[in-house]
């Protein structure tokens, strides 16, 4: 049994809020956490679900009992999770439909069943009201957990009907704890982690773990250096670092946003910053006006609206080098 399954960094607000609704009898029934990708929503969700359904009411949940085993492998039939990364129509109307006439059936083990619908970002209106009723009048035994980057995605009949948390970034100390219980111990790697993505556990663990989001990062600074240094040989020679492989490139570009908006961030003396390269935004901010900023931020948005098109990748990445030219 893994000692981290239950074991959640920061984020007292939600929990302590949860145990208060299970001792006083007032558990609601629908719970949406939002926040930035990697900040541990699904990991809460999870703690959640065990803690609606644990065996040990003295000590949920307790990580030993055959509910939390069942809970830490996906194998509660109970617990369901309802995701497009396992299948891309999660969340069409009719799959929603299906769930509405499951809620209604009793569970299989205790006197619960939590839905843990992950990711919701791109759930359509339809979808939304197509759970609107199950929401507003839920079977007594239902639960239901939405995930998603942020309360915007949702309708507000959505909104008004859950009990909604926004999930934090954790301290330094914190977060270099969660590294190390996932074995992760050499401080070069955590320190590049943590000037990559601050105190966001999971985009830490990604960077250590994911070898094409290293590349990404180093292909992303090096496009910011190039921009900073008014140099467009440089950045037409980064930009091609990713001709010929269009998933790198729609990443590159997702990291160039985040780089490009904290330069605006840092001239609007806005210190909430989410990008990997704090540093490259920093030398941007020095030479862009926010308009400049907003013009370049626009360059590779387009540009991944093109790929999305299926335009040629070759002449997408010359264009996004013309088109900063003229910026300047």
């Amino acid at each position: 049994m893994s000692e981290n399954l239950f074991k959640i960094y920061a984020n007292n607000n939600v929990l302590n809020t949860l145990t208060s609704m299970i001792s006083s009898g007032r558990l609601s029934q629908a719970f949406l956490l939002f926040g930035q990708t990697g900040l541990g929503k699904k990991t809460i969700a999870q703690y959640m679900s065990a803690k609606m359904l644990c065996e040990d009411d003295s000590n949920s949940p307790c990580g030993q009992c055959k509910i939390c085993r069942m809970i830490e492998h996906n194998s509660h039939p109970d617990v369901q999770w309802i995701t497009t990364k396992d299948n891309a129509k999660a969340f069409s109307v009719d799959n929603l439909r299906k769930l509405s006439v499951d809620a209604v059936i009793m569970p299989n083990e205790g006197s619960k069943k939590v839905y843990i619908l992950a990711d919701c970002d791109n759930m359509s209106p339809l979808a939304q009201n197509a759970l609107l009723k199950l929401i507003e009048e839920p079977p007594e035994h239902a639960y239901f957990i939405f995930t998603a980057t942020s309360k915007a995605v949702f309708l507000p009949t959505i909104i008004s009907r859950v009990i909604s948390f926004g999930v934090t970034e954790v301290s330094h100390d914190e977060c270099r704890q969660a590294l190390a219980d996932n074995g992760i111990t050499d401080e070069n790697i955590i320190n590049e982690a943590l000037e990559a993505f601050g105190t966001n556990i999971g985009m830490c663990l990604s960077y250590i773990n994911d070898d094409e989001l290293k590349n990404a990062i180093d292909i992303a600074k090096a496009i910011t250096d190039s921009i900073a240094g008014s140099s467009e040989y440089n950045l037409l020679k980064e930009l091609f670092r990713l001709d010929g492989n269009k998933p790198l490139a729609k990443e590159v570009f997702s990291l160039m946003y985040s780089i490009i908006r904290d330069s605006s961030a840092i001239r609007l003396s806005n210190d909430c910053l989410v990008g990997c390269y704090k540093s490259g935004s920093q030398k941007l901010s020095n030479i862009l006006t926010l308009k400049q900023a907003n013009g370049i931020y626009r360059v590779f948005t387009n540009a991944d609206t093109k790929l999305d098109q299926n335009a040629n990748l070759s002449l997408t990445l010359t264009d996004i080098c013309s088109e900063i030219k003229t910026i300047f």
